[in-house]
This record gives structure tokens, C-alpha cells and sequence, in this order.
């Protein structure tokens, strides 16, 4: 016992209920030793009268009379006790106590003994303290008497715990138990009305240690489980938590915690970066410490908390203990169960605790964790925090100030037991609602002293344990999101809404003030920096994936970017590894939130992302192309999403759903390096381009969306297409072209394959034969240039949090409205993978690996996919007649690339054969006998062409001959040729070139592009017995006729000029549009010759030529004096050579024109 130091005090206050609001004015004026040196000091002594023991100290072997009758009661008592040579209070059954134990008498009859001590000494106190109504005193026991009440309480405890464990029927010994335990309460509750709350921390420290010993005794010594250990523990818990219940439902519980007051948290001022002109000596916050610690202040008695810290600990500890034992049984079984099935002769869990549980132990010991747990949330926690007395903000974080350390300290320490519980169980539910309440309502100052200590070695770091803690809070709350979901959860339904808001909001701002105040401290250590960053990037994307409120999306992605900001790009990347995919997949979703404030977050993120990237590796292909791969599972994603909620009817729903997706990367295309500086100017071409591959790949979902019409089925919902709706316009084609060429052949050849595939089904939709051969040998390119590079292939992987119902709870309520079980999240999901690497690529059975990740493409079955998809192109050239030499040529062209492959894998194999192993060595000559194999498949396929063109050929030279006046002849040697048409559009735009939310339009109002005519134009042309008569004349009104149609316009808004040699007029109306189509020609020669007449050339060609007539005399052109000069002289007309930007035919049925010359021709 310490020496009491008395003192003066002009501020003391007496303990009651409302003393928690006036017990920080003692805080104040605390008279301190005047050396400087520390002392002890009991709260509150001005007010206290000293109290001695009635004869000195107290000896049980001496027998003089005492004065009062609580000390003759409790002196023979003891003596009793002590003359039976018990010492250190044993834990025995006080049925081995009768006839020889004395003592048992006094305990028989202490629901009378105990109050009347009690009324005893209170009468003792009531004559010494002053009889003023307004005076509140208390009293503080000399020595003497905390010497008698040390071992009365030890006694009480022994014998309460010897009385449960009494008797054949446990449960009705320990009912007697908890009975005796009330009146023993009752005495230490009743006693401490008067005395110092000193003294009385004391006796409760020494009441709750005696009863521990019963237990850790057994738990200490050996793991061996026996019907009377079981019956031990449960006694000591169930007692501990009978004087928890009562204690902690005193009156003033709070007042005599003496809660501290704490003011604002405020940053301290930067200090200047450490180098060799600015040094200091050691530590500056450990001997700032050391300082505080030396200024002579007092250590006030009781220290603030102590009765909420003795409480918690208790109830936290015996929750822990009892969740170790039901946690660990119930591994031990599944491990013995597996050892059963599998015939492992590995020792289990069960064999090392000699001794199982049964059945009944383990939910005795889940019942006592659930009671412990209950205790501090209901009794201690939610009772004194909804007291509606102290419901002012400053009272509310005093109060839950008294219960950081406790609980934080006991959480950190019982974070593997909660961690192996299910994510619903009630025990972990009510215990990280604890938690979480801590982390809303604790004042910050304190949170961030006890963050910054937990970043100490000292510590053991237990910061990981803090953020581990707050992911198993993201993973139990996502339970709120639903009542269906919340299982046998202890939470209320009718609270979900706001504790789930809540929740998370507190999650959100505790990893935020974690990243800010233990960054700096936690990465001098760098392997536990990185640890941290770990832990807390994947705790932000958990929290991510859940759906919440605007407001919780914004404080999570706002700590991301913190994140980002203190653990550096390189850091983020390195701990996000295989994950970042994910991260873009959430942030990608994000970005097509409705919420504007959402939106506008995500793609800041994305932002800082792609700059501080680029800053420190100078490009941004990598994590650009990871943004491209994951892309269309997002937009399928949302799409299925919004189907289920049944938003969608007709397909213009869809595009609408992705359009705040498409205005997002609009944003990140509009980031100006002047006014951002994340941006570099470097940078912002290379954020324009990825922005645009970027719509083209959500264009390509659509497209490939448009091409299973009819069959159009999103999850269970039949959507139908909106025939008002003209496509014709839509750049497709180009889009999807766009898309493709934003991945590499050696670093993502499936990606690049699965658009080319898409734009070859496009063109075979549309009967563009040629164009879809083009696309299928872009594919074979792809393949072959692919076929070295294959093991750095990266591979996407499914993201666990969108398919794992275990590991994200809230996956189940999607869909939950509509009754139907085949539009769940399973489904969703089904649909949206679809479109991360189609099946056609690989088929359903190998695309996925064992680990979740697409199957990872090899030489062998690569090699299988170029024979097949070239054999595919040959025969898609063959569909359109005269295409026998293209056919020829591109595969020449592909035999090449093979056989170069097949050289350089020769030689790679040469050099490595005496360097590895027998299993590689294996497969390189597998590799290589796959790759001769493909080259050999190629040069058969290329014989079988050869034959063909050399038949067709001697064909072709008969045919001229039997052409000349036979009529079926001659049309059919016009199809053997490759024709092209220039198409323009000009004077006013029509709405759908005005605004439009879905695939933008590939015309550039004004400027000409080139299409090439399909052979079905061509039929339809010849076959037509509509005028104009002639032929050329013929094509231009076919191909332009669905142009015309997709228009929409009546023949007043539209005019449609197919003549020869036409050119757009100065003088055209403002209110009309023009549709200009006419017939180009490869070859000069051919201009002026009918079609019938002459073979175009079919061979590449990017320029296009047209004649067109100078302005006549009468209609003068005042802005080009030029040509009318040149007209004066004789020259009557113009040759117009158009160039596009890659050779007919190519993998694109049209191209816009790139530049555009003039040639004079005439007699001058």
C-alpha cells in the first residue's frame, strides 16, 4: 500500500453522477513537489478525512477486543481463516471445508455478517465527516485497515469460488455461487460510497485476481480439457462476469472513472528535411518525452479509467480466452476430419491439446464469450454512451476516451481469434462494433498518440493488427447492407441503413488518420512500411467494392489518394501487385457512378495514377493496358448490374447506362497540364490517345452487344433493339480497329485477338468478305509475332470480391427482389467475364486456370490457333471472286514471319540445351516440333491457293475472249474486280451527327472518305433494271441508297448526287444536306473506260483518283480566280488524287480521306 501524500487543494468536487462534467476542473490546480521529483497523490484529499484502525496494525494472533463491529466481524474472520493455516487463498470446494475449516461458518452467514460490517462502518465514517448538507466527503483508510480488507476480499473470492465448484450438480453450485456473489458485491459497492476510489480500485484488483487464479493455473500449465477444468473455468468466468454486470451498472460510473478533458488536435508545424546542415542529436520526440516526465507533474490516484480499463480487460480477456478454446476445437476437428479423408499422418491441433471438447464444452465456452462480449457492449459501452445526460459532443468523446486503451490493447492481442470467426458470428459482430465505436467517438488527439506508440518496435508494430482489425470490420459490417444478409447476426435490422453508413465512415477515417500520423514513423523500418502499405491498400479496396454512399466513396477514395501520396507510386504499385487490376476495376466503376462528386474523385485518382506513373517510369503503356484488358467486364458488368435492377427495355438503355463512364474519361482527356501539375506536358498527348482507346473499347462493347441480335438475353431479360435507330453512320468498324491496335502482339496478344475477332464477326455480319479475310490475317500476324514473347504474356484474373459470396456478404442480396434464381450475382458475373476474354479465343474449359487467372496462352496451342485462323482467312478471301492473288499474298507474306519464328526458336533451343533442365529442354522441343508443325500446315494450305490461282488465271484469259458481246460473260468478269467509291457529306448536319450518346459517326462533315463496294452492291447493280442506265451511275445509287435511308430525311432536306465526275457546288442551300457518292478509280487509265470495258487493278493502293469539271463560265468562283484563269486558257478539267491513310483492302471497309491534290488537265 502507498503512503498517502496529503495535500491542499483550493478545486475538489465530490464523486456523483454528474461529477464527469466537473472533474476536469481538478485537472487544473494540482500542487506539485517543488524539486521536481514525482509523487503520488489521491484525487480529492481536501475534501477527505483520514480514518485508523481502532488498535495499530492488525495481528490475527493476538486477541484484544476491537471498538467496532466491523472490525471484530472481520478480525475474527480472518483469524478463523489464518488459524486454519490457508494460505494464498487456495481454491477449494467448501465441501471439503466442513467441521474442520471454522471459516465456513462465517461464509455460511455472510448475507448478514457482510451488511452488517458495512452498516457499521459507514455509521464509523458518518461521525467523522462534517454534518454540512453541502459538504461531500470521502474517506480514505489508514494502512491498518486496507491490511483487514486485502485479505477479507481474497477470502470472499476463494470461498465464492469454492462454493461453485461444490456439489455433484455444477449448475446449481454455481447458481448458489452467483447469489453469494451479489452479497458480496453489495458490500464493495456499498463501501465505496464512502471511502477513496483509490482503496477501492485495490480491493477490486485483489477480488478479480483470486478469481483468475483458478483458471490460469489450468490454462497455463498444460492444454488438457477434463470435465472438472471445464467446470473451473466456467465457475471463475461466470463470477468475474456476474461482478462486471454489477459493477459497471453503478451510479457513478462514470464520475468515478474521472474522465479526462482533451482539446482539439492540432498538426505541428513542418520541420525541415534532415541533411547535414540541419542535425540534431537523437531522438527529438523521445527526449521531448523525457522532458515532459521530468517537470515534477503528479501521479493523480486513481488514474483517469480505471475502473472502465479493470472492466473491459476483464470481460475482453475471458471473451478472448473462451474464443480461443471454441476456435481452436473446432480447427483441431476439421483438421482431424481432413487427416481422415486424405490418410495424412501429420500431427493435428487435436492430438497436440491432449484432451477434446465435446459438443456441449465448446457451446459453453461460445456462451460465455458471447455473455463476456455483451457485458462490454451493452452494460459498459452502449449504457453510459446513451446516457442522456452527456450527450453534448465533448462528453460524448470523454466518455468513450475511457475505453480506447482497454479495448484497443485487448483487440490487438485477440485479432487471430477473430479473424478465424465467420464474418456474421455474433461474438466478432458486437466486439468490432466496439471497436468501431471507439474509432467514431474517442477524441482524435488520443487515437493518434495511440497509433503513433503502436508504430514502435516496442509495440511489436501492432499497427498491422489495427489495420488487420479494420478489415475484419469491412468484412463483418458488409452484412448491413441487407437485412437477408445479416444471417444470425446480434446487430438490429431496423439500424442497418445508419450503422452501415457509420461504420464504414469510421473505417474510412481511421486508415486516413493512420496513413497520415504513422507514415513518417513506421517507414524508417522499412520492411514494416511496407507491410503497412500492404495492409492498407487492400483494406481501401475492400471498403470499395462494397456498395455505399456517396459520402463514403469519397472519404475512401480520398485515403487512397493519400496513400498514394505518402507511400509513393512505386510503393503503391509494388504492394498492389497483381491487384492493381482490381483497384481499376473499382475505380473504373466508380467513374460511372451517377454521383457527380463520385465521378469527379475516381477521376482525380485515376489522374494522380497515370502521372505520377509516368513521372517515375515515363510511360504509361503498362498500367494503360491493364486499364484496356479490364475495361469491358466493367461496362458488362454494369450493364448486367443495371439489367437486374430492371433499367434496361431497349438497347439505347444501354448506351445511356454507360455514358457517365464515357464523360469521366472525357475529364481525364481535358486534364490541362497548366493548370494540373501532375500532368506533364509529355504527358498529355499519350492521355489523349489512351483516352480514345478507351471509348473504343467501350464502343467494341457495344458492338459486340449489336451483333447477337436478336438473341440479344441479359441475364434473363430479353432486350429489344430500337428500329428507329439508324446505325449505318456508327464507327464501328473503327472503334473496334482502335481497340485492337492499343495492345501489342508481344505483350497482349489475347486482347489484341479478341477485338480483331470481334471486327472479323462485324465485317461477316455486313458481307464484307474481304475486309473480314484482312481482320483474320491480322490475327495470324498477331499470333506469329506473339509466339517467343508468350511467357511474358500477362493475364487478367477474376476479382475475388465480385464472385466470393464468403468474402463479400453483400453479393447476395443482388438480384434478391425478383424471386428468380437465375438472376443473381452468379449470373451477373457469368455475363460480364464473358467479355474479358471471350470463349471463342479458347473455349469455356480452358480459360481459366486453377488460381482464377485466364489461362496463360502456350506455343502449342497458339500454333494450332494460326493454322486455323489463316485457313479461315483463305477461305473468307475466296467468298468474293478476282481476291485468289490477295489470298496468295497475304499468305506468303505469313509463311515468312513463321519460318523466321521457327529460326529463332531453333537457335534459342541450340544455345539453352545444355543450360537447363531435362523438363525444359522436353518442352522446347515440343515448342519447336508445334511451331514446323504450323509452318508445314501454312505451306500446304498455300499450295492449295497456288492451284487455285493458276486455274483461275488460264479461266480468266478464256474469258476475255468469250466476253466480247456476251453479256453474262462480261458481268461476271466485272465481279472479279475491287471497285471504290468516294462518299461525302455536306451543308447541314442532321441531329444524329449533332448530339449523340452512343458510337460516334465515322464521317468528317465536309471531307470525303473512301469505301470499298462490297460484291452484293455490285450484283444488285448489274441485276437493276431501275434507271440510271448506266452502270457506274448503277453502283453509286445501290451503295448510297442505305446512306439515304439511314438519313432520315425527306427528298426536300436531302439531296442525293450520284453523277459522274460531280462536285459540291459554292452555292449549296443552308437548310439542305447533300449526300455526294461517286465512283474512284485506282488507275488513271481506267477514268475515262466503262467498267465494262477495262479490270480495274486489284492490287494495295492508298490513292484514289476522280475527275471533276471546272466551274463554267457563267457560275465564276470570286474565291478561286485561279482556276477560272486556268479554264480562260483551255484547261476544262481537274484530276483529284486522294490519299488514305493504310492500303485497300485492308481490316477497314472505308477510310477517311487524309490529304487531297489537284491536278490541272486541258490543251494549254
Amino acid at each position: 500500500m502507498k503512503e498517502v501524500a496529503l495535500s491542499t487543494s483550493p478545486k475538489a468536487a465530490a464523486i456523483e453522477d454528474s461529477f464527469i462534467i466537473d472533474s476536469s476542473e481538478i485537472e487544473d490546480d494540482i500542487p506539485r513537489n517543488g524539486h521536481g521529483e514525482e509523487t503520488t497523490i489521491f484525487r480529492m484529499e481536501s475534501n477527505c478525512v483520514l480514518v485508523p484502525f481502532s488498535y495499530g496494525n492488525f495481528d490475527p494472533s493476538e486477541t484484544e477486543s476491537f471498538v467496532y463491529a466491523y472490525e471484530s466481524i472481520i478480525g475474527l474472520w480472518l483469524r478463523a481463516w489464518f488459524l486454519s493455516k490457508i494460505v494464498d487463498f487456495p481454491i477449494l470446494p467448501l465441501s471439503k471445508m466442513d467441521g474442520n475449516f471454522p471459516i465456513h461458518g462465517f461464509y455460511n452467514h455472510m448475507d448478514v455478517l457482510l451488511p452488517l460490517c458495512l452498516k457499521s462502518l459507514i455509521l464509523r465514517c458518518c461521525s467523522l465527516l462534517p454534518q454540512s448538507p453541502s459538504s461531500r466527503s470521502h474517506i480514505i483508510l489508514d494502512n491498518s485497515h486496507m491490511e483487514v480488507f486485502f485479505p477479507l476480499v481474497g477470502v470472499l473470492a476463494s470461498c465464492l469460488m469454492g462454493e461453485a465448484n461444490s456439489g455433484d450438480d455444477s449448475d446449481s453450485s454455481l447458481k448458489v455461487a452467483l447469489s453469494s456473489t451479489d452479497t458480496v458485491l453489495d458490500f464493495l459497492i456499498g463501501i465505496a460510497t464512502i471511502i477513496h476510489p483509490q482503496q477501492l480500485a485495490e480491493m477490486l484488483v485483489k477480488f478479480f485476481e483470486v478469481l483468475r487464479e483458478g483458471e490460469l493455473t489450468i490454462l497455463e500449465i498444460e492444454i488438457k480439457w477434463t470435465h472438472e477444468s471445464v467446470q473451473r473455468v466456467r465457475c471463475s468466468r461466470q463470477i468475474r462476469l456476474r461482478a462486471v454486470e454489477r459493477l459497471s451498472t453503478i451510479g457513478s460510473f462514470l464520475a468515478i472513472n474521472f474522465p479526462c478533458k482533451y482539446g482539439e488536435w492540432k498538426r505541428s508545424p513542418k520541420q525541415n528535411k534532415r541533411k547535414w546542415t540541419n542535425q540534431s542529436q537523437g531522438n527529438e520526440s523521445e527526449n521531448a518525452l523525457a522532458t515532459m516526465q521530468k517537470e515534477g507533474k503528479l501521479e493523480r490516484l486513481p488514474k483517469s479509467g480505471w475502473l472502465s480499463d479493470l472492466l473491459v480487460n476483464e470481460s475482453l480477456l475471458i471473451c478472448s480466452l473462451s474464443c480461443e478454446v471454441f476456435v481452436t476445437e473446432a480447427i483441431a476437428h476439421i483438421e482431424t476430419k481432413h487427416q481422415k479423408v486424405t490418410g495424412s499422418a501429420v500431427k493435428t491441433l487435436l492430438d497436440q491439446t491432449r484432451g477434446s471438447l465435446t459438443k456441449r464444452d465448446i457451446l459453453l465456452f461460445q456462451s460465455i464469450g458471447l455473455h463476456a462480449i455483451t457485458c462490454v457492449h451493452e452494460l459498459i459501452i452502449r449504457r453510459h454512451a446513451m446516457d442522456s445526460r452527456f450527450q453534448t459532443e465533448q462528453c460524448r468523446s470523454r466518455i468513450a476516451s475511457l475505453f480506447v486503451k482497454p479495448l484497443l490493447e485487448k483487440s490487438t492481442s485477440s485479432v487471430r481469434w477473430l479473424a478465424r470467426m465467420e464474418s456474421t458470428h455474433k461474438i466478432r459482430s458486437l466486439w468490432l462494433v466496439c471497436f468501431v465505436y471507439i474509432l467514431q467517438e474517442a477524441p482524435e488527439v488520443v487515437l493518434r498518440s495511440t497509433f503513433r506508440v503502436y508504430c514502435l518496435p516496442e509495440k511489436e508494430f501492432a499497427i498491422h493488427r489495427i489495420i488487420r482489425l479494420l478489415r475484419l470490420s469491412s468484412s463483418t459490417f458488409q452484412c448491413l447492407v441487407d437485412a437477408s444478409t445479416i444471417g444470425d447476426n446480434a446487430l438490429d435490422p431496423t439500424l442497418l441503413p445508419w450503422l452501415l453508413q457509420e461504420s464504414f465512415n469510421s473505417i474510412c477515417a481511421s486508415i486516413i488518420l493512420i496513413i497520415d500520423e504513422c507514415t513518417s514513423t513506421i517507414m524508417e523500418y522499412s520492411r514494416e512500411g511496407r507491410r503497412m502499405a500492404q495492409g492498407t491498400v487492400d483494406l481501401l479496396l475492400q471498403i470499395l467494392t462494397v456498395p455505399q454512399s456517396a459520402v463514403t466513396h469519397l472519404r475512401t477514395v480520398g485515403g487512397a489518394l493519400q496513400a498514394l501520396d505518402k507511400f509513393g507510386i512505386q510503393l503503391f504499385l509494388e504492394v498492389a501487385g497483381d491487384n492493381l487490376q482490381h483497384w481499376i476495376r473499382v475505380m473504373l466503376t466508380l467513374m460511372n457512378s451517377i454521383s457527380l462528386s463520385v465521378r469527379s474523385i475516381a477521376v482525380d485518382f485515376v489522374i494522380s495514377l497515370l502521372g505520377e506513373t509516368y513521372a517515375k517510369r515515363g510511360s504509361i503503356v503498362d498500367v494503360g493496358t491493364v486499364f484496356a484488358t479490364v475495361l469491358p467486364e466493367v461496362v458488362a458488368r454494369e450493364i448486367a448490374l443495371y439489367s437486374v435492377g430492371g433499367l434496361i427495355n431497349i438497347f439505347s438503355d444501354i448506351e445511356q447506362i454507360v455514358w457517365p463512364l464515357r464523360r469521366a474519361f472525357g475529364d481525364i482527356e481535358d486534364a490541362n497540364p497548366l493548370d494540373d501539375d501532375r500532368i506533364d506536358p509529355q504527358l498529355s498527348p499519350l492521355l489523349s490517345i489512351f483516352c480514345h482507346s478507351c471509348q473504343a473499347v467501350i464502343d467494341g462493347v457495344v458492338v459486340e452487344l449489336q451483333l447477337r441480335h436478336p438473341e440479344l438475353i441479359i441475364v434473363g431479360t430479353k432486350i429489344s433493339m430500337n428500329e428507329k435507330v439508324s446505325r449505318v453512320f456508327d464507327a464501328d468498324e473503327e472503334s473496334l480497329f482502335e481497340a485492337a491496335n492499343h495492345f501489342s502482339a508481344e505483350s497482349s496478344p489475347m486482347q489484341r485477338l479478341r477485338w480483331l475477332n470481334t471486327l472479323k464477326q462485324l465485317h461477316e455480319s455486313k458481307g464484307q468478305w474481304i475486309e473480314a479475310a484482312e481482320t483474320l490475317m491480322l490475327c495470324a500476324s498477331t499470333i506469329s509475332d506473339s509466339l517467343l514473347h508468350l511467357k511474358h504474356v500477362w493475364t487478367p484474373s477474376e476479382f475475388v470480391l465480385w464472385n466470393d459470396s464468403k468474402r463479400s456478404l453483400w453479393l447476395d442480396t443482388i438480384g434478391q427482389d425478383l424471386d428468380s434464381p437465375g438472376q443473381g450475382n452468379s449470373q451477373v458475373m457469368d455475363f460480364a467475364s464473358g467479355f474479358l476474354q471471350p470463349e471463342v479465343l479458347f473455349g469455356e474449359k480452358s480459360r481459366w486456370s486453377t488460381f482464377g487467372k485466364l489461362a496463360q496462352p502456350n506455343v502449342e496451342g497458339m500454333c494450332n490457333q494460326l493454322v486455323v485462323v489463316a485457313k479461315e482467312a483463305i477461305a473468307s478471301y475466296l467468298k468474293e471472286k478476282g481476291n485468289e492473288e490477295f489470298a496468295f499474298s497475304r499468305l506468303q507474306s505469313l509463311i515468312g514471319v513463321v519460318m523466321v519464328v521457327v529460326d529463332e526458336h531453333s537457335s534459342f533451343t541450340l544455345n539453352q540445351s545444355y543450360q537447363v533442365s531435362t523438363l525444359v529442354r522436353t518442352q522446347l522441343a515440343e515448342e519447336a516440333a508445334a511451331l514446323r508443325k504450323a509452318s508445314a500446315s501454312l505451306n500446304s494450305e498455300m499450295t492449295e491457293v497456288a492451284k487455285k490461282l493458276l486455274f483461275v488465271t488460264e479461266s480468266e484469259t478464256q474469258n476475255l475472249k468469250v466476253s466480247q458481246g456476251n453479256t453474262k460473260k462480261a458481268a461476271q468478269m466485272l465481279l472479279r474486280s475491287n471497285y471504290y467509291v468516294r462518299v461525302t457529306l455536306s451543308g447541314i448536319k442532321p441531329k444524329h451527327f449533332i448530339e449523340n450518346t452512343s458510337i460516334p459517326t465515322y464521317f468528317e462533315w465536309g471531307n470525303p472518305c473512301i469505301f470499298r463496294v462490297p460484291e452484293s452492291v455490285i450484283v444488285a447493280a448489274i441485276g437493276s433494271k431501275l434507271p440510271p442506265t448506266d452502270l457506274t451511275e448503277k453502283i453509286c445509287v445501290t451503295f448510297g441508297n442505305p446512306l439515304r435511308e439511314a438519313l432520315g430525311l425527306d427528298s426536300e432536306s436531302l439531296v442525293f448526287r450520284f453523277k459522274k465526275n460531280v462536285e459540291e457546288n459554292k452555292d449549296e442551300l443552308d437548310s439542305v444536306t447533300y449526300l455526294d457518292i461517286s465512283m474512284v478509280h485506282q488507275d488513271i487509265a481506267s477514268l475515262d473506260m466503262p467498267l465494262d470495258k477495262c479490270r480495274l487493278d486489284s492490287l494495295d493502293s492508298k490513292r484514289f483518283l476522280y475527275r471533276k469539271q471546272t466551274n463554267p463560265p457563267d457560275k465564276e468562283d470570286k474565291e478561286q480566280p485561279a482556276v477560272n484563269l486556268l479554264t480562260m486558257n483551255g484547261l476544262k478539267s481537274c484530276l483529284v488524287e486522294l490519299t488514305v491513310a493504310r492500303s485497300f483492302p485492308c481490316a477497314l471497309s472505308r477510310q477517311r480521306t487524309i490529304l487531297t491534290s489537284e491536278f490541272m488537265e486541258g490543251s494549254a
